[in-house]
């Protein structure tokens, strides 16, 4: 970037990060400031994801003047179509995983690492007075055994599936009336959060993932705070009570 810039040639920055998790204090912060200042000086302009990264950018002296819109999205029909065709095929796997109607599910979908937090949804979902919730978990890592473990104690309440090929995940998305997302850290956007938005279901997220600011809405989802252990419960509990208002959520969402 320094060599372009010394050459003249104009360039255009675009990565993903934010703020979110960063004590804006201290030496450590300071000295990244001062670095990242100088390094940011270098190209003609930024391509902002969203509203934390646009933050992110003003943070380290980038003028607005500088900063240009070009937020992550995904293949939006390739997730949303053919609707009926993959809502069809979902309640059949759901059958087939012994889950009846009349449940509301929660799908979590990624890696079982400590900074998604699968443990403490699986907690939250445990204590639930609510009997009628069950979590489904795609996915593995690190956390596997523990989750595996947790999943094995209480039949009642989850649902454990291995990784996924990307091409299900249409179907994947569908099998749960809410997607939660409850990472406490280095969750820069969460392209999933629009894929199951893309599948007609609202969503669940920390105020720790990129994307939520621009595109969680009360219309279609819930933000609750990662700083308040109590949170993740009480916003689970909210956002299931009213099965009605899940179903309009979903809609909102597609």
């Amino acid at each position: 970037m320094r060599d372009f810039y010394r050459r003249g040639t104009p360039t255009l920055f675009r990565g993903d990060s934010h703020l979110l998790n960063q004590i804006q204090s201290g030496p450590s912060w300071w000295l990244k400031r001062f670095v990242l200042r100088h390094v940011l000086s270098w190209p003609t302009a930024f391509l902002a994801v969203g509203k934390a990264n646009r933050a992110y950018y003003k943070a380290f002296g980038i003028g607005s003047d500088r900063v240009y819109l070009c937020p992550h999205s995904i293949d939006v029909a390739r997730f949303a179509e053919p609707a009926m065709v993959l809502e069809q095929q979902a309640a059949q796997w759901r059958l087939e995983l012994g889950i009846s109607s009349d449940q509301c599910v929660l799908l979590f979908a990624g890696k079982f690492e400590p900074k998604k937090r699968p443990i403490e949804l699986m907690r939250a979902v445990q204590t639930s007075p609510n009997r009628r919730l069950m979590l489904v978990m795609v996915g593995g890592g690190e956390l596997g055994e523990e989750v595996k473990s947790i999943a094995n104690s209480d039949p009642n309440r989850f649902r454990l599936l291995p990784f996924q090929n990307q091409s299900r995940m249409p179907v994947v998305y569908r099998l749960g009336d809410l997607f939660v997302l409850p990472s406490a850290f280095g969750e820069t956007w969460g392209l999933a959060v629009n894929e199951a938005l893309a599948c007609g279901r609202p969503v669940l997220v920390s105020d720790r993932v990129g994307c939520a600011p621009d595109i969680v809405s009360e219309a279609v989802g819930k933000v609750f705070s990662w700083s308040d252990p109590s949170s993740l419960t009480r916003a689970i509990a909210a956002i299931t009570g009213d099965s009605y208002k899940l179903l309009q959520m979903g809609r909102a969402a597609a």
